[in-house]
């Protein structure tokens, strides 16, 4: 990856003919960006040789019409099988972009997405603030010919969008958020074994190492398009949808663990959602105590020497807390860090 640019590129997995409809609308959504330095990278799955072509020239179409620089790339998978997590990772090691944005071929991304999150990133008080995580607008959909979809209906995909809601469950689409790479030492990577929830992972780890900003949380910024048959989720609410039960006993069971992994983690909650907590109680019966504690002796520090303080403990709670002499070290300092 180069970092000299203020080039976004936005990565859309693909990885079949049939959901071509779908990827050209989302790319016209790309195209239509307001920030002035967008492209695309469409990550392929191993498509033979005549999907291949018809997936480009379809795409070579659109790039004339609305000047969208776009990349295909096939990526190659010694075994068969799905490879989401991958594909995402693989996207990642050859972009050439300062800012990434990921999106599901059948989903989208509203005209001031790439702009209003960027600028937020750049206007941050934190140099380290590495992503900025947007509103997203559910809506839902029943297909019709030729790849057409009729919107039947939307709502807000979350009312309370936040880190501390993520960390109790993902509240935030893959496509509500941008990465800095530039402010990133590390890349998070998604899961290649655990792909079903490979999304949420590599939010885990970024919210783990990074501070984020969720300052335009609520703005709309982007659509999470669900089919109404549910073809598209794993979600059964239903007996008329018992067909994918199995499917989503799956998840369930991939969910528990990724609740055990949570355990004894500390994550990045923005010091903003601890003073002013909206959901604080249902954070404290989660297993991530120790993120919690580190924001209560956040607010410690800020009413006794300040809020620039406060900042500082925490970007680098183990750091500051061993940079201070003994005496004004507190019992929980000293056991935790």
């Amino acid at each position: 990856m180069t970092d000299d640019n203020e080039t976004i590129t936005y990565v859309l997995r693909c990885h079949s003919v049939s959901t071509l409809p779908k990827l050209k609308t989302a790319l016209l959504s790309v195209a239509a960006q307001s920030y002035h330095s967008a492209r695309a990278l469409v990550a392929v799955q191993d498509l033979p040789d005549s999907s291949l072509t018809q997936i480009t020239s379809s795409i070579r179409e659109l790039q004339d019409r609305c000047k969208l620089d776009v990349e295909v790339r096939n990526f190659s998978f010694p075994q068969p099988g799905d490879h989401r997590g991958a594909l995402l990772n693989r996207a990642l090691d050859v972009l050439e972009s300062r800012y990434v944005g990921f999106l599901d071929y059948d989903d989208i991304v509203y005209p001031d997405h790439a702009k209003t999150l960027i600028q937020d990133i750049s206007r941050s008080k934190d140099p380290s603030v590495s992503a900025s995580f947007g509103g997203c607008t559910l809506a839902f959909y029943d297909d019709l010919l030729e790849g057409e979809i009729n919107i039947t209906g939307k709502r807000v995909f979350s009312s309370n969008p936040s880190v501390s809601s993520c960390l109790i469950a993902n509240c935030f689409p893959i496509h509500s958020y941008i990465v800095d790479l530039r402010r990133l030492q590390k890349v998070p990577r998604f899961d290649e074994e655990f792909h079903l929830y490979e999304d949420y992972i590599f939010l885990l780890e970024l919210l783990e190492s990074y501070p984020v900003s969720t300052n335009c949380a609520t703005i709309p910024l982007c659509e999470y398009r669900l089919n109404n048959n549910n073809s598209n989720t794993v979600s059964v609410e239903s007996e008329s949808a018992i067909q994918d039960q199995n499917k989503n006993d799956l998840w369930a069971s991939r969910l528990e663990r990724i609740e055990k992994m949570k355990i004894g983690r500390s994550f990045r909650v923005p010091y903003s959602e601890i003073v002013e907590p909206s959901d604080n109680s249902r954070l404290s019966r989660q297993p991530f105590l120790r993120g919690l504690l580190v924001c209560s002796i956040a607010k410690s520090i800020r009413k006794k020497y300040g809020e620039a303080e406060a900042g500082k403990f925490l970007t680098n709670p183990k750091r500051y807390s061993r940079s201070l002499p003994s005496e004004k070290r507190s019992l929980s300092m000293k056991i935790f860090f």
